[in-house]
């Protein structure tokens, strides 16, 4: 079971990831909002308190890995350009 994994293999005693999904694609902001609220509530914190989470939607990563694989190209340019 995970709890042994995580006890046993990685020394922790902590969730570091959650997956959930949404109904559709419209409903995606809403279940980021609700993911939200709820870790809000399970950790409780105040709403003085910032989030000690971070909770992120497939859109947010696909504009991530976009923006890294266009960083890694231009780099790639830029050592290509220097050893000619």
């Amino acid at each position: 079971p995970y709890t042994t994994v995580q006890k046993r293999i990685l020394a922790i005693d902590y969730l570091n990831q959650i997956m959930a999904s949404a109904v559709s694609e419209d409903d995606a902001p809403d279940a980021v909002i609700e993911v939200t609220d709820i870790l809000r509530n399970e950790h409780k914190l105040m709403d003085n308190e910032k989030d000690d989470f971070s909770v992120r939607s497939m859109e947010e990563l696909i504009s991530t890995f976009s923006s890294t694989s266009e960083m890694l190209t231009v780099l790639l340019v830029a050592v290509a350009s220097i050893s000619l």
